[in-house]
């Protein structure tokens, strides 16, 4: 996802489910594209599980 003012085609975040198999449960992590190795930015806790291999689109409001 662009950054608003980013200042070039990396400059955002990267969204991506993560799945915790201890607890059976998923969150949505929020990146830094341009840190990758830097802890997430955000973690949003799914209300259930997530499977694997589930995609989407993303369309503009």
């Amino acid at each position: 996802m662009p950054r608003p003012g980013g200042r070039g085609e990396g400059d955002g975040w990267i969204m991506t489910y993560v799945y915790d198999r201890a607890t059976d449960g998923s969150v949505l992590a929020v990146l830094d594209a341009v840190d990758i190795e830097r802890p997430p930015i955000a973690e949003i806790v799914m209300p259930r599980r997530v499977p694997h291999g589930l995609h989407g689109n993303w369309l503009p409001l």
